[in-house]
């Protein structure tokens, strides 16, 4: 038996339906949980496709995971979303990494700042939300499935006799290289919890820019621990811009030349996606006006281009431009099915307060709170917006 690994997690969903995965319990190890909202739009081209097979399915998986192309309709960051709307999975156990928790920071308070980033989920998520403190895991149930979080040390308290168990190689380390856990030491511990006669699940997420390309080797670190080989299966569309991605993760301050040499050789021949990140980059190194010019080819290439954007509008905030702040938080808003939506809005918010718009601030922010009534920081914001009206009106 061989693990034929995927590039990316969002390859995963198709995954699921060829093995015939239904109502099934599923570990994950995961330094991300990949749980955004789907819209209704792509739910639905979603359960058509899944209704003809998973050759279909994956086909809407997007090509490129840091894309925003409208011609896809999930991708690693909403996978497991779509699995529980196809019923695949009824309980979903996420084993986080010990070493990502903040000081002061437990499983209860991550977990919970996850689920109440989902717009529409707010009751649900108060209704059941639970915490076990003897165990130190919390759940709550969301489309109908259970989510748990938990540890590898704490694992076997939570009831996973049977499970399924899937695997992404970024959970062993961290953006910048940092070991999180010991591959072969997880693996040992999995071949003692679980019968793997049906072969884990397993990603590289190098692509995407989350596993450092440097620790491949953490596939035969892990192959060695679970007594399994893992092969490397790569997908239908593997021209990821490594280096692009690097300079981006470690906040590389780009010469005009450097900047110019990735854009040519990298970012605009994929398209959309490459002109999006390029928008990025530029914007990051404080190209403004290459950063501008990027974000509107990309969006007349179909890419929404809402990284963009948002980072664009993010260089004007720090300017003090707060109209431009405003215009491109506005274009980075979309419908809040990712989590740099709900940054946008806010961000939108505090600038329209700093141009002195208070009332179209107070309306963005009562939708906004309306759709995300848990969330702490939202509630900070409306107290800010009173505190600001009360002394501009003093």
């Amino acid at each position: 038996m061989t693990i034929f690994a995927r590039e990316e997690h969002g390859e995963i969903l198709a995954r699921w339906q060829a093995l015939g995965y239904f109502a099934e319990t599923i570990v994950c190890l995961d330094r991300h949980l990949d749980l955004k909202v789907l819209s209704h739009s792509a739910l639905d081209r979603i359960r058509e496709a899944a209704s003809i097979g998973p050759d279909k399915l994956a086909s809407l998986n997007r090509g490129l995971p840091f894309a925003s192309d409208p011609n896809s309709a999930y991708g690693l960051d909403n996978f497991v979303f779509a699995a529980m709307a196809l019923g695949f999975v009824h309980r979903f156990v996420w084993v986080l990494p010990r070493r990502v928790l903040a000081p002061g920071q437990d499983l209860r308070m991550t977990l919970f700042d996850k689920l109440s980033m989902l717009p529409g989920y707010s009751d649900q998520l108060a209704a059941t939300f639970s915490w076990d403190p003897a165990n130190e895991t919390a759940s709550a149930r969301i489309e109908g499935c259970e989510v748990v979080i938990t540890t590898i040390d704490r694992l076997s308290s939570c009831g996973v006799e049977g499970a399924k168990v899937d695997i992404d190689l970024d959970y062993f380390v961290s953006d910048d290289g940092v070991l999180l856990e010991c591959p072969w030491d997880v693996g040992r511990q999995l071949r003692s919890m679980f019968d793997l006669a049906g072969a884990p699940t397993v990603t590289f997420s190098i692509t995407s820019g989350f596993t450092p390309p440097e620790f491949e080797w953490l596939a035969a670190a892990l192959s060695s621990g679970i007594g399994i080989p893992i092969k490397r299966r790569h997908g239908r569309n593997r021209k990821s811009p490594l280096a692009s991605l690097k300079a981006l993760q470690s906040r590389e301050q780009l010469s005009k030349s450097r900047f110019e040499m990735l854009l040519k050789s990298e970012l605009i021949p994929i398209g959309g996606a490459g002109l999006a990140l390029g928008s990025v980059l530029a914007a990051r190194t404080g190209y403004l006006n290459e950063a501008e010019k990027l974000y509107f080819d990309a969006t007349a290439s179909d890419d929404n281009a809402y990284w963009a954007a948002y980072t664009i509008g993010t260089r004007f905030l720090e300017n003090q431009d707060y109209k431009a702040a405003e215009q491109w938080f506005n274009r980075s808003e979309g419908d809040l099915t990712d989590t740099m939506h709900l940054r946008a809005r806010k961000l939108r918010i505090l600038s329209l307060m700093r141009q002195g718009q208070l009332h179209k601030a107070k309306n963005i922010y009562t939708e906004l709170n309306r759709l995300l009534p848990l969330r702490q920081d939202i509630e900070r914001l409306g107290m800010l917006l009173d505190e600001y009206a009360e002394r501009q009106s003093a």
